[in-house]
């Protein structure tokens, strides 16, 4: 641990020194304006993204070429050398380092809206992270990695964001010290956000071990798993928190709430399995195993609140990203957000399914003005919370039944809401969420999508569905 004492200057980041700008001058021959993305003005995003094939391969390219390898600068030791030489080592340097931590963003936004594997692994997080201001725009990440596989190097980078690259912690040094709860500070949102990608391996790891706890049945590796799943349930709370510090910074809310789109959706992935949704969501190929299992929640979705809670605040993040600066993954967040809120609407229906269970739904079926339909009595009033409108930290969600006392809804901004039994609407919902932006590609192939869904389950009773064994 006392390495790792000596490099956890995190806060560091969040207000750089302007001891150097007096070199600028130096740096300022060294970089290629054509290439230098750092000055670049809020311009529409034209995202230069490869698709999931191509960047497993590129990845791939880039590792036999050693951008992940932790080595040191390329500037012999006790060799005289002057500030010319050095600046343009170290940011050489620090370049490579930013176009690595690029592409382990992407990696994580690639795995978790694909669920696929990771490409990048433990090994691949050794290097110092750059400074976090030059994080989080891969407009240019295929540009930046073909400049790479041809000489090795990037685009040169401003003096700020060079100079004491060689005291800045790595990501895996991060984790650790998150894991033994000594990650304290105001650690940069940028930083945060990268830091999801180890953890949401954590989350797929203890997934697995659950999945081969239930089918060898075997006590000793269930509560193994038990515990790997506590675990890494413990270090996402951690991660929250540490997430709540840097939302306080408003120059930082942008990037902070990216990760926390990003925090929500990994564990999301925790308690719904989303390709058994969009299986369900096709009505194709289901077998009557398959939907006995989904109504015993052991496909899809497999609690009521958390789903519901996880989707409502990825919603309420989502739209209030602005539109020159959303992701490219933006649309397909919507599309999993939606999709899960409606498949909870058609697991959990109440009086439709083959085994009804209690739940939120089932009491918001009463008789108009809070009648009891049996006895004609009164009944308590029923509050309508919006999953969409209100924080984490709300008194509502101190009540480990909240889900069951009040009536869920979608706020639908100044429009009226939609209750989260109303699996159409719920669709409805996420078609105008993405039409309420500019059009895209990406946005419209999302919004035929959920009208394919909707023309899929039009008129039918959740109950009855047309098997295929």
């Amino acid at each position: 641990m006392s390495s790792l004492q000596e490099l956890k200057n995190y806060a560091s980041f969040i207000d750089m020194s302007d001891g150097y700008e007096n070199a600028s001058s130096v740096l300022e021959g060294l970089r290629n304006p054509e290439l230098d993305i750092v000055d670049t003005p809020n311009e529409p995003l034209l995202w230069e993204r490869p698709n999931q094939s191509d960047a497993i391969t590129w990845m791939r390219k880039l590792r036999q070429k050693g951008l992940f390898d932790s080595q040191a600068s390329d500037i012999a030791g006790g060799e005289p050398i002057s500030s010319y030489q050095l600046l343009k080592a170290e940011s050489q340097y620090s370049s490579r380092n930013r176009l690595a931590y690029n592409w382990v963003q992407m990696d994580q936004e690639l795995s978790l809206f694909y669920d696929a594997e990771q490409t990048l692994s433990a090994s691949d997080l050794e290097i110092p992270l750059p400074d976090p201001r030059s994080l989080g725009d891969t407009r240019n990440i295929l540009q930046n990695s073909s400049l790479y596989m041809i000489d090795g190097l990037c685009q040169e980078l401003k003096t700020k964001e060079v100079l004491g690259y060689k005291s800045h912690p790595t990501l895996n040094q991060m984790l650790k010290d998150l894991l033994h709860g000594t990650l304290t500070g105001r650690i940069p949102p940028q930083h945060l956000q990268l830091l999801l990608h180890p953890l949401h391996a954590l989350v797929r790891h203890s997934q697995g071990l659950l999945s081969w706890a239930n089918c060898s049945h075997s006590p000793v590796l269930s509560n193994t798993a038990n515990s790997n799943l506590q675990e890494t349930q413990r270090l996402l709370r951690a991660w929250y928190s540490l997430a709540m510090e840097a939302s306080s910074e408003n120059t930082y809310m942008h990037d902070t709430r990216l990760g926390l789109i990003l925090y929500h959706f990994i564990c999301l992935k925790q308690v719904a399995a989303f390709p058994d949704i969009e299986r369900l969501a096709g009505r194709e190929n289901l077998s009557a195993s398959f939907w006995q299992q989904s109504l015993q929640n052991e496909r899809c979705v497999r609690s009521l609140q958390e789903p519901i809670f996880h989707c409502g605040q990825a919603l309420r993040h989502l739209r209030a990203v602005s539109a020159d600066t959303r992701p490219w993954w933006w649309p397909t967040a919507v599309h999993r957000a939606i999709l899960t809120l409606w498949a909870v609407s058609i697991l959990w229906p109440g009086s439709n399914n083959d085994e009804p269970k209690a739940s939120a739904f089932s009491s918001w079926r009463q008789g108009s003005i809070g009648m009891e339909p049996e006895t004609n009595m009164l009944t308590p009033e029923i509050s309508i919370i919006a999953i969409d409108n209100i924080t984490p930290e709300d008194h509502v969600f101190s009540d480990p039944e909240w889900s069951e006392k009040h009536m869920l809804v979608l706020n639908c901004q100044g429009e009226g809401s939609v209750a989260l039994n109303d699996g159409m609407s719920i669709l409805q919902y996420g078609v105008s969420l993405i039409h309420s932006f500019p059009s895209s590609f990406e946005g419209e192939a999302v919004v035929m999508k959920l009208k394919d869904v909707g023309q899929a389950w039009e008129g039918s009773s959740h109950g009855h569905v047309y098997y295929q064994d």
